[in-house]
């Protein structure tokens, strides 16, 4: 067998969860994979360290760190800039205009020139020539560093992955593999990268995990459907079997301080999207303890605990602190299985989900919860780029919010009402949760990963 070797990229944050951590994992299949006759080269970051030291690699697994690779100097950002908005969407224009985050400015910077961003897309970026021809033989003139030259020359791939297609360093590892004619491999982490910006380097074969993503590819990117497979969502793995990471209910009810004879109302916070959850929470918890729903209830927050977003966080819910009808996991995200296993068995035990324009959205809908998101500012009415209804143009969430599976609340009477008919009856708009399934989750079916192992190995040896 002719010897083979694979570059991985797994430098993004993303990738810990996703490709290393979760239980059968992308990784831990495919290292048993190396021997004598396949070469694994891991590219990643030194803070990846801990994480890649549990898979214990071995003599045919090597790890190079690569460093994150930014357009710098007048050209590159003002290429950079022309290739970005030859796609622009609902979520584009919520990114360039308004801003997603609450707490940092628009991308880009200024909303003033979102209108030169709009026309570059409906001029330019009505070409796919232009899309799939020129910008990348332009970024070759542009970009000519090649910052990972001397990797490639010391392994000579026959197979390039990466993991977050729509990001530096991917971008580079993939130009680089372009360059020398190596086939190549990848995906975006998320379900909402390929409606966002153009990416200025396409993948012989791109995994995307569900069909509105096929579709952007081929509409916004200018992909050949053929190039395309459809994977589902790597972090679903974790819910088939969902012995591994659903607590026994006595335990989990009891380690979160959970009253096992009250219905759970699970909230998952969205912080850095919403100045007004607190107010949320508040409101809810005040009906809890006036009794104004039929059956005793208790509020579980689930904060965004990211370590960017985490003193934000700290700061909204500080008033909220021992109220007796409110618990919250504050478990950081960062520690993986103990972590999935609290926030699997928060999505199972709840009765009732509220989430904010988020993938918990499509997490519930895999478990059968009912679910609301929240449209209103709560007690304070904000300015439209800081308000929660922005967020409502995003395109790849009104995916969601069409098949009916998810309904958007517009008032706390709204919201109370739903709750309670939620709670009164959970199989109500069931059909409607398995259509989101249907249309927007491919198939969470546990086997995510050796989808996208199977993949890999088929593009090095032609299976």
């Amino acid at each position: 067998m002719e010897k083979k070797t694979l570059f991985m990229c797994l430098y993004m944050g993303a990738a810990i969860g996703k490709f290393i951590e979760i239980g059968d994992s992308v990784l831990s299949q495919l290292l048993p994979q190396a021997n004598e006759n396949l070469r694994i080269v891991l590219l990643t970051n030194k803070g990846l360290d801990r994480y890649l030291e549990k898979n214990h690699p071995n003599q045919f697994v090597s790890v190079e760190y690569i460093d994150e690779y930014i357009p710098k100097g007048f050209l590159q950002k003002v290429f950079h800039f022309f290739y970005a908005y030859l796609i622009f969407t609902g979520t584009t224009e919520v990114l360039a205009t308004v801003g997603a985050r609450a707490d940092i400015t628009p991308a880009g910077g200024n909303r003033h020139v979102a209108f030169f961003k709009k026309a570059i897309a409906r001029t330019f970026g009505r070409s796919r020539w232009i899309k799939t021809k020129l910008v990348p033989w332009l970024y070759n003139l542009v970009f000519r560093e090649r910052p990972f030259r001397k990797i490639f020359d010391r392994y000579n791939p026959n197979l390039v992955f990466v993991s977050a297609i729509a990001f530096f360093p991917d971008v580079e590892v993939v130009a680089e593999a372009k360059r020398r004619g190596i086939q190549t491999l990848g995906m975006s982490p998320n379900w909402d990268h390929l409606n966002k910006y153009y990416i200025p380097q396409h993948v012989d074969t791109l995994l995307v995990q569900n069909m509105p993503m096929k579709r952007e590819a081929v509409i916004y990117h200018g992909y050949r459907e053929e190039q395309i497979q459809l994977i589902g969502f790597l972090q679903f793995d974790k819910y088939v079997p969902r012995e591994k990471y659903v607590m026994p209910r006595d335990e989990y009810f009891k380690a979160m301080g959970l009253d096992p004879s009250r219905k759970v109302i699970a909230y998952f916070s969205n912080s850095a999207f919403s100045l007004s959850e607190g107010d949320i929470l508040k409101e809810i918890a005040q009906w809890i303890s006036e009794g104004k729903f039929k059956q005793p209830a208790q509020l579980l927050v689930r904060p965004y605990v990211s370590p960017r977003s985490m003193t934000l966080e700290q700061k909204k819910y500080e008033k909220l602190q021992g109220n007796p009808y409110i618990i919250f996991n504050w478990r950081k995200i960062d520690e993986q299985e103990e972590s999935s296993r609290f926030f699997v068995s928060m999505m199972y035990y709840a009765d009732v989900v509220i989430s904010l324009f988020s993938t918990t959205a499509l997490e519930a809908a895999v478990f059968d919860k009912p679910t609301l998101t929240v449209g209103f500012d709560g007690y304070k009415k904000y300015p439209p780029h800081l308000s929660i209804t922005r967020l409502e143009k995003l395109t790849y969430f009104k995916n969601v919010i069409d098949t009916g599976g998810v309904l958007i609340m517009r008032s706390f009477n709204e919201l109370h009402e739903k709750i309670q008919a939620y709670l009164d009856n959970p199989n109500l708009d069931k059909e409607k949760r398995a259509l989101l399934v249907e249309k927007l989750c491919y198939a969470p079916d546990g086997k995510t990963a050796e989808r996208v192992m199977n993949i890999i190995l088929s593009k090095l040896y032609g299976r």
